[in-house]
């Protein structure tokens, strides 16, 4: 039996071809077909994403159109290339390994899962996802129990149910994966979104569990009782000795160390044992998969492990198998009946069209915006593997036929098609937002923060050797107590081996998910906090997410946070390697879309301890002008009150100076040097430089300093930025910083300031009047 079908073959004990050089074809064979096919499907579907994607189009969609290419409705017509192909005898090991990939897709998706989720999901996801089931369930089983002597032939009130059950539910692998694919899973909408797709999913739960109840109505009183009792030993095994023993396995696993490859192979090994028990005892593999997902800790050391060895495998080679099955049955020739084609459309729109008008009541009552309630609603009617392996099945038992199941694969692709470029289109989380009023222009930078009031500074961490740096910057910019700094210290944590991102405040203890790096980081900056002898408030958090869209959670912070000032963390490496890419991507997403001040902090890995045995910290700021340079004057002026800090200003005069730019610089230093008259450790030099090269001999006065502050940007006119571009090896660190980062300079560490002001915007700041620029120093 295949799919349901007999199949009657010859059987050969033969599994080879013999090769072409003995005169046998090497593609009369059952391995070497099922090679062939899945390196053609594999190429198939590869080539269709390359096309597809600049439109916007999921991964999912190249294998179901790769399906439908290789499969009846197109290249399967031709008699020749189906014999060749797709013979009945194939088939037979085809549903073999998709079985397989199922298994093991099942499995990864619930390791990735975030099981606490649940308990953290809030009033507004848990209205919005029980809702989002309930009205398009309610929807959908009386649209298609009135119709269902049109579109079904089976017609029975189990299939109804399993079947609007299926429609009404937004699996939490398939929100989490296509979220992923639109880089929007650090956005508010996207953990929403996840949030409420959780919510479905224990509901989903629920309902499996429920369902192999009905399942087995016709079979004896006796053959119920013990296959639900043997159901229930496998879950108590689970939970009560399965999970014991891996949480044993991560306790004796070293910090940064990889788990044991025998334990490794163990837990792999795991699904198959659960799955073919949940088989003996129920009659589907599913419950055994989904019982070892959820006993398997998502992320570091063990679920990262896990997916990392298992995820790319399953999903590129035993998967598309899956897909393969499909294309045997989506035919498109199959649509004979179109009343029946219209009616069971007809329900399928019901369905969708009830998902949609739920949640977004649902998102109106929460007082959301339409706009972000229609999105949210897209997101969640999203479909995926899930959804066709249910559709699968139901063919696989006969429930359905190929007319069913090719409208039902029709209807997928066609919503897809239409709402993963609307989702793409009208939501944009990234936009960095505008500033068009002085007053907001005030509020996100260093220069509208007074130097009487708190500063706080967001420090985010990679590694452990940058705690050293942020500290003694920390030290540095902490004047006194009337005049605190709040530090919000940030370890950033890349998403492995987990589906959901999280924002965590360190005092939470979760072990489970706080690894020992961050433990140690978190630490070493408290004990600076309560060893300081001027007093510094630390709010500890760590970001766990995928360095594509981590920026977010950062931006976020700091706007909620109300935080003028980001200081980011910058490590000069020649290796082009994934890390060091993603990591500086990561910096330019932050200073693109920063609601505030981004400071780059390049420490050269020698950095002078500020103690206070040391008589002094020395510290150069290059001035050449402009927004940017004027926002590190701000730092400067704080750091100036220190009485172990001394400050030496560079006055850097250019040719190509602005008048108005000009005339606020001079501003900036006049009030700098007023304010610090009789101050012996300030100190001010002015230095003309007409071309390129005196401007580098100018940069190399300032070497020899503990610190170097300098602005990232010149401006979109500047001479030096249009000369020095094509020669800047780290674009994050702007021309100047660029210079000074390299090997001719033997400055210990260098801080790169950007503003939030924008050069494209710099006309309405150059506008406003300059007693107003004046007045605001001297309120201060």
């Amino acid at each position: 039996m295949v799919d349901g079908n007999r199949v009657c073959a010859s059987y050969s004990e033969k599994g080879y071809s013999g090769g072409i050089f003995t005169g046998n074809d090497p593609l009369n064979n059952v391995y070497s077909t099922m090679m062939f096919q899945s390196i053609l499907m594999f190429f198939t579907s590869q080539m269709i994403h390359f096309v597809l994607k600049p439109l916007k189009q999921p991964k999912i969609l190249s294998n179901v159109l790769s399906a439908f290419i290789l499969g009846p409705s197109f290249m399967s017509q031709n008699k020749a290339f189906k014999d060749r192909f797709f013979q009945p005898k194939e088939m037979l090991a085809i549903v073999s390994i998709s079985r397989i990939g199922i298994l093991y897709f099942i499995f990864i998706s619930t390791v990735k899962m975030d099981k606490d989720m649940l308990l953290r999901t809030t009033k507004k996801a848990w209205n919005i996802g029980l809702t989002g089931f309930l009205i398009p369930f309610t929807v959908t089983t009386v649209t298609t129990y009135l119709l269902r002597g049109y579109i079904l032939e089976a017609s029975g009130l189990t299939f109804i149910f399993t079947f609007s059950s299926n429609m009404s539910l937004s699996y939490f692998s398939v929100v989490a994966h296509a979220l992923n694919e639109l880089n929007l899973i650090n956005s508010e909408l996207g953990q929403l979104a996840l949030s409420c797709a959780i919510i479905k999913d224990a509901i989903g739960w629920i309902l499996l569990a429920s369902s192999s109840l009905i399942i087995h109505q016709g079979d004896s009183l006796n053959g119920i009782i013990a296959s639900k009792l043997s159901m229930l030993g496998l879950v108590l095994f689970a939970f009560f000795v399965l999970r014991p023993a891996i949480q044993w396995i991560i306790r004796t696993t070293p910090e940064g160390r990889p788990v044991k490859q025998i334990y490794t192979t163990a837990i792999l090994l795991g699904p198959l044992v659960m799955g073919m028990a949940s088989e003996a005892f129920d009659k589907t593999f599913l419950p055994g998969a989904l019982l070892m997902g959820l006993i398997v800790p998502a992320g570091p050391p063990l679920g990262s492990s896990i997916v990392e060895k298992c995820e790319l495998v399953n999903t590129n080679f035993f998967i598309p198998f899956l897909f393969v099955r499909i294309a045997s049955y989506t035919n498109i020739y199959a649509i004979t009946d179109w009343k029946k084609f219209v009616l069971l459309n007809l329900v399928i729109i019901s369905s969708y069209l009830g998902k949609t008008v739920a949640t977004v009541v649902g998102m109106l009552f929460s007082r959301s915006s339409f706009r972000t309630a229609v999105l949210l609603s897209f997101i969640l009617n999203l479909k995926g593997v899930i959804d066709y392996i249910a559709v699968l099945r139901w063919r696989t038992v006969g429930i359905i036929d190929d007319e069913f199941l090719t409208t039902f694969v029709l209807s997928h692709v066609v919503m897809t098609v239409i709402i993963t470029p609307l989702i793409s289109i009208f939501y944009k989380p990234h936009i960095r937002p505008e500033s068009t009023h002085w007053r907001d222009f005030h509020m996100k930078n260093l220069q509208t923060t007074s130097l009487e009031s708190e500063l706080r500074i967001l420090c985010c961490l990679h590694f452990e050797d940058n705690v050293h740096s942020v500290i003694t910057l920390l030290k540095v910019t902490n004047t006194s107590g009337e005049n605190p700094i709040c530090a919000y210290v940030v370890h950033l944590v890349e998403l492995v081996g987990r589906s959901v991102p999280l924002l965590l405040h360190y005092n939470t203890r979760k072990k489970r998910i706080i690894s020992n790096s961050t433990d140690r980081i978190m630490r070493a900056v408290m004990k600076y906090s309560k060893t300081s002898y001027i007093p510094v408030n630390v709010v500890p958090y760590t970001i766990i997410a995928p360095y594509n869209t981590m920026h977010e959670n950062i931006c976020n912070l700091a706007k909620h946070s109300y935080i003028p000032l980001i200081v980011l963390p910058f490590r000069k490496s020649r290796e082009t390697n994934a890390k060091s890419t993603s990591l500086r991507n990561f910096t330019l997403n932050v200073q693109e879309y920063a609601p505030c001040t981004v400071g780059i902090l390049f420490d050269r890995g020698l950095p002078r301890s500020l103690s206070s045995t040391q008589l002094r910290y020395n510290v150069a700021v290059l001035f050449m002008g402009g927004p940017d340079d004027r926002e590190a004057m701000s730092l400067a002026a704080r750091m100036s009150r220190n009485p172990d800090v001394s400050i030496t200003v560079f006055r850097i005069l250019m040719a190509e100076e602005n008048e108005m730019e000009r005339s606020l610089d001079d501003s900036v230093l006049k009030e700098f040097m007023a304010r610090n008259i009789g101050n012996s450790g300030v100190v001010c030099y002015e230095i003309v430089a007409e071309n390129t090269m005196q401007l580098v001999d100018a940069v190399r006065e300032a070497n020899n300093y503990d610190l170097v502050i300098v602005g990232k940007r010149r401006g979109p006119k500047s001479r030096l930025e249009k000369e020095m571009k094509p020669w800047m090896e780290y674009e994050e660190l702007g021309v100047i910083g660029d210079m000074i980062a390299s090997g001719d300079f033997r400055m210990m560490s260098v801080l790169v300031i950007q503003s939030f002001v924008d050069f494209e915007a710099s006309s309405l700041h150059c506008n406003i009047d300059m007693t107003s620029e004046s007045s605001y120093f001297s309120s201060t």
